[in-house]
């Protein structure tokens, strides 16, 4: 488990967005486009707000940049608990990106069935018509529980082995939308931003879990093609 310990919320919002800036020209320069899936929650809002400001905004290659989303709660999308009204709110109305480029997972459905089938097919043509095979970086959390998207330990959605999206609901019977593990794995860099000391037991608790060939939590079953990173606060870090 590679972990980087920070000092705080901003200053892990700081080097993710460095990351993340680095890891799209990379790309760009490699083959001319940078694909990305955001997560949701509470942690990565000030790291939305940071790449909309100064330097960020100006190096990050925005137009050749596509996002993608994890999961999303099957809430209208500019509800206050959408995951991409949140990002919107924060960061792509700040910025230079064509809105061709945003694929927000669709809510518009009265069966969340039929908005996982959309964003299934949303994804495998926006991924043929770029002639890839795998999100370049993908963004991830944690909850105190060990999920991570909306994949929660115990359902049904985290042994899911076909689907990439599936509909989903969290322990309080919350509808949501999740990527699924064959998806989240293709992809080629895996950045978890876990934050707070209610975290602290879990962050440990998955530390132990990659360990064991059959895993308890979502979040440990989580491994990037070439590289999985953990950028955590000291507040969430247990030595």
């Amino acid at each position: 488990m590679e972990i980087e310990v920070y000092e705080n919320v901003a200053a892990v919002s700081e080097a993710a967005a460095q990351y993340i800036c680095r890891t799209a020209q990379e790309a760009v320069r490699e083959k001319g486009h940078f694909l990305l899936a955001l997560a949701g929650g509470r942690t990565p809002n000030l790291l939305y707000r940071r790449l909309a400001e100064q330097p960020y905004c100006s190096k990050m290659p925005w137009q050749q940049t596509f996002v993608f989303w994890g999961d999303e709660r099957f809430v209208p999308p500019l509800h206050i608990d959408s995951n991409y009204g949140t990002a919107w709110l924060q960061l792509f109305r700040k910025i230079n990106i064509s809105s061709e480029h945003i694929y927000p997972i669709p809510t518009i459905f009265t069966n969340p069935d039929n908005s996982a089938i959309l964003y299934e097919q949303m994804i495998r043509r926006a991924f043929t018509s770029l002639s890839a095979k795998q999100f370049d970086l993908t963004l991830l959390g944690m909850g105190d529980d060990g999920h991570t998207a909306s994949l929660f330990p115990g359902r049904e959605a985290v042994a899911e082995r076909v689907r990439w999206v599936v509909p989903t609901e969290n322990p309080a019977g919350q509808q949501r939308l999740s990527l699924t593990l064959p998806i989240l794995n293709e992809s080629k860099q895996i950045l978890f931003l876990v934050t707070g000391v209610e975290k602290k037991a879990m962050l440990q608790k998955v530390a132990n879990d990659q360990r064991q060939e059959i895993k308890q939590y979502p979040a440990a079953m989580i491994k990037g093609r070439a590289r999985t990173l953990w950028m955590v606060d000291s507040a969430a870090y247990e030595s």
